[in-house]
């Protein structure tokens, strides 16, 4: 089945797995210094799932791939976390004020939704820390105290002391978040690619 990849013809053996398309693809992109971005099937954008798109395709579909460099990609997930930045530090400000009023049924959804936006904000600084080292300083002092913070909330979860946990989310965890926001509105004002 021929494919486009990035505009240009790509083909495999006829019945290759999706799975295996996409592996194909990562090993061809990872030798030219690129990730796949997304795929277009039919002239519809799939940004994720791409491999439960690639199970239902016909013969008659048109497929391609799209990739970008692998700083283009960390530049708009840059871009991206300083948009949810503000959201999360909002989200753990009123996670920790519901701790405080001792409404736990509304705190833990928003604790539960905040420490994976923490999780994808740690990878962000790790890759920053990566692929760009002239701000890998920045990136591992804003990650320092990231981790530890997990670590405190774990053990302050452990022991049910929700008044402790409100405490690190409005002082510690939050302030990090806004000084991290600030910071990488800096990168998204300068190119860093």
């Amino acid at each position: 089945m021929p494919f486009d990849l990035d505009g240009k013809p790509f083909s495999v053996k006829r019945n290759t797995e999706p799975l295996q398309l996409l592996g194909v693809l990562n090993e061809r992109l990872n030798q030219q210094g690129r990730v796949l971005h997304h795929v277009v099937l039919n002239g519809q954008e799939i940004q994720d799932n791409w491999l439960e798109a690639l199970l239902s395709i016909s013969e008659t579909d048109n497929i391609s791939f799209v990739s970008v460099t692998a700083g283009e990609l960390l530049e708009e997930s840059i871009i991206n976390t300083v948009d949810v930045l503000p959201k999360l530090a909002d989200d753990l400000t009123q996670a920790a004020r519901c701790l405080q009023m001792g409404t736990d049924d509304k705190a833990f959804p928003l604790i539960a939704s905040s420490v994976n936006g923490l999780e994808a904000y740690i990878q962000l600084l790790n890759l920053i820390s990566q692929y760009l080292p002239e701000h890998a300083g920045e990136s591992g002092r804003l990650l320092e105290p990231l981790t530890q913070w997990l670590q405190k909330l774990l053990s302050v979860w452990r022991t049910e002391n929700f008044v402790l946990m409100a405490d690190y989310l409005l002082h510690e965890l939050e302030p990090q978040i806004q000084r991290g926001h600030r910071w990488l509105r800096t990168l998204v004002a300068q190119p860093v690619v």
